[in-house]
């Protein structure tokens, strides 16, 4: 058994914060695990590719990713298009702790130049110990 804590008497110690507040709390977790929601907009570099950066919290170091879809949507404004891509995710990485470069591609009909909406995808980004 590991984490426990005994008491003796009826009272609980009080809980402690290590950001002092749940603000604190909250930006604290976020250094290690965070999920990145829905709706970040990208630029269609051609008719199969997307290529957006999406900005999370800092991390204490540069993190892992994960896409919680196989087939990332993408939605372009400019045509009304909303289409899901072929197999083709890449995750374009480096040593950054606040931001990444997502590539989505297998799309077929999206307009160079035009910007795109990163739709119903969530990129899970992990710096855990």
């Amino acid at each position: 058994m590991a984490q426990v804590k005994l008491e003796i008497g009826s009272v609980a110690t009080a809980m402690t914060l290590s950001g002092g507040t749940i603000q604190g709390e909250l930006a604290a977790a976020q250094r290690y695990f965070e999920v990145m929601g829905a709706g970040s907009s990208g630029r269609i570099v051609n008719t199969t590719t997307v290529e957006h950066y999406i900005r999370y919290t800092q991390k204490r170091v540069a993190p892992s990713f994960a896409l919680t879809t196989t087939a990332p949507q993408v939605y372009d404004p400019a045509t009304g298009t909303k289409t899901a891509s072929g197999s083709t995710v890449s995750l374009t990485l480096g040593s950054k702790v606040n931001g990444t470069t997502v590539q989505t591609s297998g799309y077929s009909v999206l307009v160079a130049g035009n910007w795109a909406i990163f739709n119903d995808n969530y990129l899970q980004v992990s710096a855990e110990l």
